[in-house]
């Protein structure tokens, strides 16, 4: 373990956390100075951290957002990207399923979570245990803003 800033030479606590005016930190983990730009290649070769990575960088506000003024043409820019975005089904769309009914669907694609995915009129239904392929008959069970859950019927 290193006491010493290899760039000022002054003796670093090894308790200190966060960045010496030169620039360099302690790693919290084994304590030695590192500078901003190795920060994450060295956390990274420690055991156990070798997935983790940065926080995102900070959105500064600009000054108008600090104050808390917007212009119409900034109100007009918003609601026209979110009419385009509803459109592409980005935002929430109105749900075309309910509860409780059956619909005929194709099986198109996989979920993460190993459920089959299903459109019906383009509203996303996830269906237990659906496979890619299969023409199944489905009864929904639960409707939300942006998808629906449904299981196959006999």
């Amino acid at each position: 373990m290193n006491n010493k800033c290899d760039k000022c030479n002054l003796i670093i606590h090894p308790s200190f956390r966060g960045y010496h005016k030169c620039g360099y930190a302690n790693c919290p983990i084994c304590k030695d100075a590192i500078t901003y730009s190795e920060y994450w290649y060295h956390i990274r070769l420690h055991p156990g951290h070798e997935n983790d990575t940065p926080p995102p960088p900070k959105r500064e506000k600009s000054e108008k957002q600090a104050r808390g003024e917007y212009s119409k043409s900034h109100d007009a820019g918003t609601s026209k990207n979110r009419s385009l975005n509803s459109s592409r089904g980005f935002l929430s769309q109105k749900p075309v399923v309910e509860i409780d009914k059956e619909y005929e669907v194709e099986i198109t694609e996989m979920s993460r979570q190993g459920e089959g995915i299903a459109r019906v009129q383009g509203f996303v239904v996830f269906v237990k245990n659906g496979k890619t392929g299969q023409k199944v008959k489905v009864k929904v069970e639960q409707v939300g803003n942006r998808s629906a859950r449904a299981r196959i019927t006999t």
